[in-house]
C-alpha cells in the first residue's frame, strides 16, 4: 500500500506543480477554455441571464454558439 500511496504523491506532484502550471501558459489552454464555455451556454436565454446588461461578463465570436442564436 506504500508504494501505491508514493506514486500517488509523485504523480499528484508533477502534474499540480509542474504539467498544469505548462499547460495554463499554452495557447491551447485558453482555446480549451473558450470551446469549454461555448459548450457551456448554448441557449441565448441562458447566455442573457449569465451575461446580462447589468453583468461585466462579456463573450468573444468564439464563445457564443452560432448554430443556437
Amino acid at each position: 500500500m506504500q508504494a501505491w500511496a508514493d506514486s500517488y504523491k509523485f504523480c499528484f506532484r508533477s502534474v499540480k506543480f509542474d504539467i498544469f502550471p505548462r499547460f495554463r501558459s499554452k495557447d491551447i489552454c485558453e482555446e480549451l477554455l473558450i470551446l469549454h464555455l461555448r459548450r457551456c451556454l448554448p441557449a441565448p436565454n441562458f447566455r442573457d441571464a449569465f451575461c446580462g446588461a447589468a453583468s461585466p461578463v462579456a463573450f468573444s465570436e468564439l464563445q457564443v454558439c452560432v448554430c443556437c442564436s
